[in-house]
């Protein structure tokens, strides 16, 4: 079996990544942000501007900071772990039940071949 050039592969690669960026985002869309996300991110930006202002010390913005990246971290979770899923269902999945190709390898035309067919 003839092995694909650097290129071809690069370019395989870079359309699975585009057409995941294009479901991950079209899945962020989907799944519902709660209210305590909108008030993190409202909180998040009232202390940065409160710091940049001078209106709070580098200590309190620090400690403010962390605790609210820390809730928001939280509420990302299931938005991260559903993404994990999704790439590794794409990236192993999909080539192990269809012929070793993802659809960036078969708009290539190449998959993934054992050393010994």
């Amino acid at each position: 079996m003839k092995r694909a050039n650097f290129w071809k592969r690069f370019t395989a690669y870079m359309l699975d990544i585009l057409l995941l960026w294009i479901a991950l985002f079209i899945v962020e869309l989907i799944i519902p942000r709660s209210d305590l996300y909108f008030e993190t991110d409202r909180a998040l930006t009232l202390i940065s501007e409160n710091f940049v202002i001078g209106k709070i010390s580098l200590s309190t913005f620090l400690n403010g900071y962390s605790d609210l990246i820390r809730i928001a971290d939280k509420e990302q979770v299931f938005l991260s772990l559903a993404n994990v899923i999704f790439i590794l269902v794409y990236f192993c999945g999909i080539p192990y039940f269809f012929d070793g190709q993802t659809i960036g390898k078969k708009l290539m035309g190449i998959k993934i071949a054992r050393k010994d067919n």
